[in-house]
């Protein structure tokens, strides 16, 4: 029931009824002479009649007023955004103030993390729904500063309208604003996002074209015509949030200057130039064994020093460009002949050594007495003198069957008469640059180029790749870095293997 309704119902029908009362009695008292005492004491009924009858309206409705209920619809709101709204319904009191019911009922009112719709001191008889909303709380990231929220705005947008945040047109907001401000919303950020157009000019590279010229000697080069680099201006777009900048795009590009392009002539003409040049070149000594009865076996003398020769070479070298293409021998000169080694290899025999001769053993002095002279002792035979064994052969060195990983079993062995030579800014007989460690001149007639060779002095496998002159029989030339090497080296007898 509608009391207020009712109530004003009643209030309009009394002054209805006394309103028309009094208008008919007006009209009697027209043009007549009725006094006021004459109407109130014909009358008198009527009017208390009405008086008490609006003293009772007012009086039902003072009374109602304070006695009756009414239901209020209440919604609780935990906005979480999954939409779960607890709603029910109330009786009260009508005088009775919304805080009040609310609290009584257990609804959190007073707690600062729930905002009512109405004031707290609206009466009840004022208001038909209530709702009960919990606040959104996070934090507000803008312009480098960040503060906490606490708001019962219904969206993003909303809350930055509350807290007089103005976006520009191209600020990005995290979440978008229409996103609804929930308790689960926890950081909203706002990024300033600028758009800025930068300029700068940029080199064009110019191209380089060739042209063949068979006048001109091959290899050189010539300038037509200089290039020149042209250029261009480039607009890009760059984007700031924050005032950091996070992206550059290029948005246009204008060219100011056309560059020119770079024309070379290159030669082609090749000049052919035949040279002769003579160089001098070591020939190796060779070494000679002679036996010497009057030397101890095992023991060597050298009788006479090895001295190497000299050999001068004439060659016709062909040059096209001043580039060295071939060369060829023209001559051979020896200046100076070698000087053989001659080494005494003793084959005498050790004598043995003499046996001593053992010293009579003192007889005891005996006291002077008349005895008889004893008879004399016979002398004792000459021990025969042994005759010195004949001292044993030397047996011919066998090749061990691997040495330091290298298989020596099928491997020739020969006693290789070394000697060093150094770079002659030349490459070898086989065309190859010599290599130290690696390149060795041989008698190509006994081992051809590609021979591989291992010398255990060097622990190393050389290969034939040069010739010489006097480079004959088994001498070996082993090419050295330096000529410090190399004279330090000087000439060798040495144990050498030929891999097959």
């Amino acid at each position: 029931m509608n009391f207020d309704k009712i109530y004003s119902e009643i209030i309009i029908f009394s002054i209805i009824l006394s309103t028309v009362f009094l208008k008919e009695e007006h009209e009697k008292m027209k043009g007549s002479n009725y006094l006021m005492s004459e109407f109130m004491s014909s009358h008198w009924k009527k009017i208390v009649g009405m008086v008490f009858l609006i003293v009772l309206t007012v009086a039902m409705g003072i009374a109602c007023a304070f006695t009756m209920t009414k239901n209020i619809e209440v919604s609780l709101d935990e906005n979480t955004g999954n939409g779960s709204v607890q709603t029910q319904t109330l009786a009260s009191q009508r005088q009775s103030q919304i805080g009040e019911v609310l609290k009584q009922k257990g609804y959190p009112v007073n707690n600062g993390e729930y905002t009512v719709s109405v004031p707290l001191d609206t009466k009840v008889k004022d208001v038909d729904n209530v709702t009960i909303k919990k606040n959104a709380k996070g934090t507000l990231n803008v312009d480098g500063n960040g503060h906490t929220y606490d708001s019962t705005a219904d969206t993003v947008g909303d809350l930055l309208k509350d807290q007089n945040i103005t976006l520009g047109a191209s600020d990005v907001v995290v979440p978008s604003a229409d996103t609804p401000l929930t308790t689960e919303v926890k950081e909203i950020k706002i990024v300033r996002r600028e758009e800025k157009e930068e300029s700068r000019m940029e080199a064009i590279p110019f191209e380089v074209k060739q042209t063949v010229n068979p006048e001109l000697e091959d290899g050189k080069q010539n300038i037509i015509t200089a290039g020149v680099n042209g250029s261009k201006k480039i607009t890009d777009k760059l984007i700031y949030e924050d005032g950091i900048l996070v992206s550059r795009e290029t948005v246009s590009a204008q060219t100011v200057l056309e560059p020119v392009t770079e024309v070379i002539e290159v030669g082609s003409k090749v000049t052919t130039e035949v040279k002769q040049e003579t160089r001098e070149e070591s020939i190796a000594f060779s070494s000679q064994k002679v036996e010497n009865p009057e030397l101890e076996q095992g023991k060597t003398n050298v009788k006479t020093a090895g001295v190497n020769g000299t050999a001068r070479i004439t060659e016709n070298v062909t040059y096209e460009n001043g580039k060295e293409t071939a060369r060829s021998v023209v001559s051979k000169e020896t200046i100076k002949e070698p000087v053989t080694e001659v080494v005494e290899v003793g084959t005498k025999a050790a004598e043995p050594a003499p046996t001593p001769t053992p010293e009579p053993t003192p007889e005891a002095t005996q006291p002077e007495a008349p005895a008889e002279q004893p008879a004399p002792a016979p002398e004792p035979a000459p021990a025969p003198t042994p005759e010195p064994a004949p001292a044993p052969e030397p047996e011919p060195e066998q090749p061990a069957e691997e040495s330091n990983g290298i298989d020596l079993s099928n491997a020739t062995h020969f006693t290789a008469n070394c000697t060093a030579y150094v770079a002659t800014g030349n490459a070898t007989a086989s065309g190859a640059w010599p290599t130290s460690g690696h390149t060795i001149a041989a008698d190509l007639s006994n081992y051809p180029i590609g021979t591989r060779i291992y010398i255990p002095y060097f622990d190393t496998v050389f290969t034939v790749e040069d010739s010489g002159g006097a480079v004959k029989g088994n001498v070996i030339d082993i090419f050295f870095d330096s000529y410090a090497e190399a004279i330090s080296f000087g000439r060798r007898n040495l144990d050498a293997y030929v891999l097959n």
